[in-house]
């Protein structure tokens, strides 16, 4: 079984959550792990600013997965910098992000992925 964690920012509302359940029904993932880069709610995402421990501890987890999901570009971006290579890069599914209102590019994500999980 391939072992899957998704990356977000930092700790937010639900909203994103329940959207990205629903895409994982689409994708096929039963069961993931889900970490943030930061534990910190406010912080700025920067990465000057982002917590030591927090890098150590991301690290240290993402090296025991398979697959890495990412929400949003900013953290793909984050983890190049961290020297990752295999993720993928789903659109952070926050309402806030208008990318998600184009269907079509949603679904081509969702298909996408799916064949990077595979």
């Amino acid at each position: 079984m391939t072992k899957c964690i998704v990356v977000g920012l930092n700790p937010g509302t639900g909203a994103s959550v329940k959207r990205f359940n629903k895409w994982c029904d689409e994708i096929g993932i039963s069961y993931y792990s889900f970490t943030n880069m930061s534990s910190d709610p406010k912080w700025d995402f920067t990465l000057k600013t982002l917590d030591e421990n927090d890098k150590r501890s991301l690290c240290t987890i993402l090296d025991q997965y398979d697959r890495i999901i990412c929400w949003g570009d900013k953290v793909s971006n984050y983890l190049k910098k961290f020297g990752y290579t295999n993720f993928f890069v789903m659109p952070h599914p926050s309402g806030l992000n208008r990318k998600i209102n184009d269907t079509e590019y949603v679904s081509k994500k969702i298909n996408e992925c799916k064949d990077y999980i595979l």
